[in-house]
């Protein structure tokens, strides 16, 4: 999996670049665009990640991409527009 940070600082995305059978997870709705080799499939994690994630004020569900069908990419986008950064 590689990724790479696009369109900075104002109006920054980030694309995420998949080998067939990685998976990446993110907050539900920050998905810009996917490749028709990725799937997605929504996730709660169970009530008490849940209502962690809502406390927190993310979002109760989270979506897994999976590239299944061959190699694809996934470009996430913050709500509002704004740099984004590469926690390591």
């Amino acid at each position: 999996m590689n990724y790479e940070i696009m369109h900075g600082p104002s109006f920054a995305v980030a694309r995420v670049l998949l080998q067939q059978g990685e998976s990446v997870r993110a907050e539900s709705g920050a998905m810009a665009s996917m490749s028709p080799s990725v799937e997605m499939q929504s996730q709660s994690g169970g009530l008490g990640k849940m209502f962690g994630r809502i406390l927190s004020g993310e979002s109760a569900f989270q979506t897994m991409f999976t590239a299944t069908h061959g190699p694809g990419e996934v470009v996430f986008a913050p709500k509002t527009p704004g740099e984004v950064r590469a926690l390591t």
